[in-house]
């Protein structure tokens, strides 16, 4: 039996890793296998979709480049796959173990509170990074296909952000669990935010009503502007770090010092 929790629950959770890895891989892989297609046809339709609709399905110059392209097909629409998982993964560790018994069972043993919270929380971030590896290959390796290499440097920021913004409301659903042990409310509020979060970041342009609220949401610091194709703004990774930083800190004051039921 692992005695390490990190490891153990890595184990326990290595199915989830390996189906959501490699079926993003081949989803990846798929959609990049479309850019020609892309580049001659739907790119050019695009020309006279009304401004409010380009958030969500970008211009037709976005799809006359890989980048453009990846930045669309694969960062923009993949994040909401990574998010679902996360939070999924997240409120399990600490509220659904709370739930079925094996969160007392385990506390029950000369386990400190905190290395149980922290062991599980790094591998929320191990196993979202895995998933997020496995997509960031299949973009090289599908640019590669169609022969239109991608720069690996650009690539590998513009995935890691994306595991930031999926921490982000990871991180929100397992800190409400561990904080109230209750999965459901918990990942409830995590889906429920990230997609009023979405929606804002998407608006916000041609709504000037949510401009201020935009820079409330995590997604305002994830893509915009474009990494693929305009490079990183390190200010955007610091806010997703501090807010990530912060959530860790939230569930962990309440969980070391609230009462743990089975339900």
């Amino acid at each position: 039996m692992l005695k390490n929790i990190f490891l153990k629950t890595l184990y326990e959770k290595r199915w989830l890793m390996v189906v959501w890895g490699v079926g993003l891989f081949a989803l990846v892989l798929a959609t990049a296998a479309f850019f020609p297609t892309f580049k001659e046809t739907f790119g050019q339709s695009l020309s006279d979709v009304p401004e409010s609709l380009r958030a969500f399905l970008g211009d037709a110059t976005a799809y006359q480049t890989i980048e453009g392209f990846m930045d669309l097909q694969v960062i923009a629409q993949m994040v909401f796959m990574t998010i679902i998982m996360g939070v999924i993964l997240a409120t399990g560790l600490v509220a659904g173990d709370e739930s079925d018994g094996t969160l007392q069972t385990l506390l029950a043993h000369p386990v400190a509170r905190g290395r149980v919270y922290f062991e599980k929380l790094l591998a929320i971030a191990a196993i979202i990074g895995v998933v997020c590896g496995a997509i960031l290959v299949a973009m090289l390796v599908g640019a590669l296909l169609v022969h239109e290499p991608l720069a690996v440097t650009r690539t590998l920021l513009a995935v890691t952000m994306l595991w930031l913004v999926t921490l982000v409301f990871s991180l929100l659903g397992y800190s409400l669990g561990a904080a109230t042990g209750r999965r459901g409310v918990s990942g409830a509020v995590a889906g429920a935010l990230a997609f009023v979060s979405f929606m804002i970041t998407s608006m916000a342009p041609s709504v000037s009503a949510l401009k201020t609220a935009n820079y409330l949401s995590p997604f305002n610091y994830f893509n915009n502007p474009s990494v693929l194709r305009s490079g990183l703004e390190v200010g955007d990774m610091v806010v997703l770090v501090i807010i990530n930083v912060t959530l860790v800190i939230f569930g962990y004051i309440i969980f070391v010092r609230r009462d743990i039921y089975q339900r």
